[in-house]
C-alpha cells in the first residue's frame, strides 16, 4: 500500500491552488475596472447625448426668445420627447425665468425631476440681432451683420435619467460575472485533468521508487503517454532493470567471493594441519634423536659380544641363545635406524633421479610377493618425466612403504586385488599416486595415520613409523603427502615433488663405506678408543684380544686429549663424537693443530646420526664414520682400513 503524502504537499495542489488564486484575483480586478469602465463610458455617452440635444434646442430657441412666444417654446420642447432618458426639459431667459417647461409623459407620473437621480445638462442661447435690456420680445432684425458679437438670451436645462444606463451597466456586469463564473468552471475542469495527468504518472513514480528503495527491484511503471512523463518512466524503467541486473551480478560476486573465501579458509585449515603434523614430528624427531642416540652405545655392546662369543663358541645350544639374542637385538638395530631416519633432518646425499626408475625398481623388488599374495599390479607411466635431485633410496623407501602397508591391508582384509602406481608432471611437480581397491580408511584413522608410532597393526607388526618417516622424507625433499581414501572402496596416497634442476655430470654420491681388507694387515698396530661409555672401550678391547693390536682406551675427550699430548704414535684414533666433557669436534681440532701426522689417522665413532651439525662436520672433515651400533666385522675393516699405509 502507497503512502500518500499530505494534501498541502501535494504537487497537483501546489500548482493548482495559487493557480485558481492568481485566476480569481485578476478576474475580480479586472471585473472590477471593467465594470467601472463600462459605467463611466454609458455615463459620458448619456451626457454627451444630452449635450447634443441641449445644443440642438438651444440653437432652435432664439427666435421664440425673441419674439416672446411661449407656445413655440413649448412645441419645440416638445420636440425633445423621442430621447427616453429626458426627465424634463426648461427653457429659460435671461433672467432665469422658466419661459417654457416640458415633463414627457413617461416621466410625468413619478415624482419631480429635482427629487430623483439625474444628470442636469444645461445649454445657452445666443443671439446676433440688437436687442435692448428688457426688449427680448421686440422684433427680429433680419439684416445683422455677421461680425456683430453673439449675446446670451437664454438657456436650455435638461434634466436627464441615468437609470437606463445604469441598467446597461447592470447587464453587462452580469455578463462579465457570468464569463468569469464559466472561465473558473472551465479552470476548474483543467486543473482536474492536469491534476489527472501529472499526479497520477507521478503518484506511480514515487511508489516504484519506494517499492525499490525497499529492496523490490522488479517495480516498474506504465508510462500512459510519450511526453515528458513518458520519458521519465521508461528512464525509469531502464534504471530499475538495470539496479536488477547490478544487483544480480554482486549477489554472483557475493557468492563467488563467500566460495573463494571458504576454498581459503580449508586450504588454510590443511596447512594448519600441515603445520601442527609438521611441528609434532618435529618434536618427536628432537626425542627419538636423543633416544636413538643413546640406544646405540648398548646395542654397539651386545651387538658386538654377541658376534664376538658366536665366533669362540663351538657349544651347539650356547650358539642357539647366542644367535637368537643376536637376532633380537639386530631387530632392535633396525628399529632405531628407523627412529634415525624419522628423525633425520641433515642435508641427503642427493643425485640424477628418474621417478619413473624409483618405481619400476621397488615393484621389482615387491613383485614376487605380490603375485604370491594374489595382487594384481598396475602401473600407468608418464614417459617423459624429467629428472630430478633427490635421494633415490628414500624415495625407494617411501614407495616401498606404500606398498608393503597397501599388500597388507588387501591381504588382512581379504578385500581387493590390485594396486597401482602412476606417475605424471603438473606444472614445477613431479606427482606419484599410489592407490588400491582395498578396505579402505575411516576419517578418524585417516587424519591420524601420519603421526608416529600410530599403527592399527596387531602387536609385533608394526612400530608406527612408517607413514611418518614417508611424511618426512618427502617434506624434507620440499614436497607434500596426501591421503584420500573411503572405506571399503579405495586407498590413494599422492606425493608431490618439486622439479630441481641436476647439475650437469651429477650422479647419485655414495655413503661413505668401510671397505673390505684381510684381517692380516691389522697386525701390529695401535688403536686409541676414546668414548664416555665404558661399555664400548670395554668391547673394542675384547674385540681385539688375542690378536696382535695394542688397544688403548681414553674415558672421556680430556682423557683422549691427554694421551695424544704423550706425542705417542698411534695408527688408528677411533672417537666418540658426542661427549659431555670433550667433544669429537675437539679431538679433531687438536689432532689438527698439534698432531697434524694423525690427522689421517682418525675414525668418528659415533650413533648420534640425526644431528646436521655433527654430520656436516664430519663430512666436512673427510674422516670415516663408525656407525653405531657396529659389528665386529665392520670394526675390524674400518681398522684395517684406516691403519693402511
Amino acid at each position: 500500500m502507497s503512502e500518500r503524502l499530505p494534501i498541502r504537499k501535494r504537487l497537483a495542489v501546489r500548482i493548482v491552488v495559487p493557480f485558481a488564486i492568481a485566476l480569481v484575483v485578476v478576474f475580480a480586478l479586472t471585473a472590477a475596472y471593467l465594470g467601472r469602465s463600462i459605467k463611466e463610458a454609458g455615463l459620458r455617452e448619456l451626457r454627451d447625448r444630452g449635450e447634443l440635444l441641449a445644443d440642438a434646442l438651444a440653437s432652435n430657441a432664439e427666435l421664440a426668445l425673441l419674439a416672446g412666444d411661449t407656445r413655440a417654446a413649448s412645441a419645440l420642447l416638445e420636440g425633445a420627447s423621442r430621447y427616453p432618458d429626458l426627465l424634463e426639459a426648461e427653457l429659460l431667459d435671461r433672467g432665469g425665468s422658466v419661459v417654457a417647461r416640458f415633463v414627457p409623459p413617461s416621466a410625468a407620473a413619478g415624482p419631480p425631476a429635482a427629487e430623483r437621480a439625474h444628470l442636469t445638462i444645461e445649454s445657452t442661447v445666443y443671439t446676433q440681432s440688437p436687442v435692448a435690456e428688457g426688449q427680448e420680445g421686440s422684433a427680429l432684425a433680419l439684416d445683422v451683420d455677421p461680425a456683430t458679437p453673439k449675446k446670451p438670451i437664454g438657456r436650455v436645462r435638461l434634466y436627464v435619467s441615468p437609470e437606463r444606463t445604469a441598467a446597461r451597466t447592470r447587464a453587462l456586469e452580469l455578463q462579465i460575472a457570468t464569463i468569469g463564473l464559466a472561465v473558473l468552471l472551465l479552470s476548474g475542469v483543467i486543473g482536474a485533468v492536469l491534476v489527472k495527468i501529472l499526479s497520477g504518472p507521478i503518484q506511480d513514480l514515487v511508489d516504484a521508487t519506494r517499492r525499490i528503495a525497499a529492496g523490490d527491484l522488479t517495480a516498474r511503471v506504465s508510462p500512459a503517454s510519450e511526453d515528458e512523463i513518458g520519458v521519465l518512466g521508461n528512464a525509469f524503467n531502464r534504471m530499475a532493470a538495470d539496479l536488477e541486473v547490478a544487483r544480480a551480478e554482486v549477489l554472483m560476486e557475493r557468492a563467488d567471493l563467500e566460495r573463494r573465501v571458504a576454498l581459503r579458509t580449508a586450504e588454510l585449515e590443511r596447512a594448519q594441519e600441515t603445520l601442527i603434523q609438521t611441528e609434532k614430528m618435529t618434536a618427536v624427531g628432537q626425542l627419538v634423536a636423543g633416544v636413538a642416540h643413546e640406544l646405540n652405545n648398548p646395542l654397539t655392546v651386545v651387538l658386538g659380544y654377541a658376534g664376538l662369543i658366536l665366533e669362540r663358541s663351538h657349544d651347539p645350544e650356547l650358539r642357539r641363545k647366542l644367535e637368537l639374542m643376536s637376532g633380537e637385538a639386530e631387530r632392535a638395530r633396525k628399529i632405531v635406524q628407523n627412529l634415525l631416519a624419522f628423525a633425520r633432518k641433515q642435508k641427503k646425499e642427493r643425485g640424477r633421479v628418474d621417478l619413473d626408475e624409483v618405481v619400476t625398481r621397488t615393484l621389482g623388488l615387491r613383485s614376487y610377493h605380490l603375485r604370491s599374495g594374489n595382487i594384481r599390479i598396475e602401473t600407468d607411466f608418464a614417459g617423459d618425466l624429467p629428472p630430478t635431485l633427490a635421494d633415490f633410496h628414500q624415495l625407494q623407501q617411501v614407495l616401498l612403504n606404500l606398498l608393503v602397508n597397501a599388500e597388507q591391508a588387501i591381504q588382512d582384509s581379504k578385500r581387493g586385488s590390485m594396486i597401482r602406481a602412476i606417475t605424471r608432471r603438473e606444472g614445477d611437480s613431479l606427482v606419484l599416486v599410489v592407490e588400491d581397491d582395498g578396505p579402505g580408511m575411516p576419517p578418524a584413522i585417516r587424519s591420524k595415520i601420519f603421526e608416529p608410532f600410530f599403527t592399527t597393526k596387531p602387536v609385533g607388526r608394526g612400530t608406527g613409523l612408517g607413514l611418518a618417516i614417508c611424511y618426512g622424507i618427502v617434506a624434507e625433499h620440499g614436497g607434500e603427502i596426501h591421503v584420500e581414501s573411503e572405506p571399503e572402496q579405495f586407498t590413494r596416497f599422492t606425493i608431490r615433488l618439486p622439479i630441481v634442476p641436476v647439475p650437469e655430470g651429477m650422479e647419485q654420491p655414495l655413503v661413505p663405506a668401510p671397505g673390505a681388507y684381510g684381517a692380516d694387515s691389522a697386525s701390529r698396530r695401535r688403536v686409541l678408543v676414546i668414548d664416555d661409555d665404558p661399555g664400548i672401550l670395554q668391547f673394542v678391547e675384547d674385540a681385539f684380544s688375542g690378536e696382535p693390536v695394542a688397544i688403548e682406551t681414553a674415558l672421556g675427550g680430556r682423557d683422549g686429549i691427554a694421551r695424544l699430548s704423550t706425542g705417542r704414535a698411534y695408527d688408528v684414533i677411533l672417537s666418540d663424537m658426542r661427549m659431555p666433557d670433550i667433544d669429537g669436534k675437539s679431538i679433531f681440532r687438536y689432532v689438527r693443530e698439534n698432531r697434524p701426522e694423525l690427522e689421517r689417522r682418525l675414525v668418528f665413532a659415533t650413533g648420534d646420526v640425526a644431528n646436521p651439525e655433527a654430520i656436516e662436520f664430519m663430512q666436512a672433515c673427510g674422516r670415516p664414520i663408525l656407525e653405531k651400533p657396529f659389528s665386529i666385522r665392520v670394526l675390524h675393516e674400518t681398522v684395517e682400513r684406516v691403519a693402511a699405509p
